[in-house]
């Protein structure tokens, strides 16, 4: 997924271009679709992913030396989920899932009343 929207892209290495990538960049999810069966992986916060051939990766933590040599250093907390399902990303639940692992359901401590949902 990139902002509104998402790209299709292949997960072979079959020209220079491709070859020179290492990961590349999205949001709230990265989906292999393959036959009828396929699978994604969602997450709250990492941006860097790569599929190649039939193995999916998502980029957890970097510690690149420049230009800032403390980068990603110390505590992190993050979510993620391996969701099999289906048919394609369009057929599936996935950008559902993405979107509720995303924004979370909030409780509001003595609230009472009734709420009023747009239609």
């Amino acid at each position: 997924e990139i902002r509104y929207g998402f790209v299709k892209r292949p997960n072979h290495r079959n020209t220079s271009w491709y070859m020179a990538k290492f990961e590349v960049v999205g949001q709230r999810f990265a989906d292999f679709s393959n036959n009828g069966y396929s699978v994604a992986i969602l997450n709250d916060c990492k941006y860097g992913r790569k599929i190649l051939d039939n193995l999916m990766q998502l980029t957890l933590l970097r510690a690149p030396s420049m230009p800032d040599p403390k980068a990603d250093r110390g505590h992190h907390a993050f979510t993620y989920a391996l969701l099999p399902h289906g048919g394609d990303l369009i057929e599936s639940s996935v950008l559902n899932e993405a979107i509720q692992l995303n924004q979370p359901a909030v409780a509001f401590d003595g609230f009472t009343g009734e709420m009023q949902f747009p239609i």
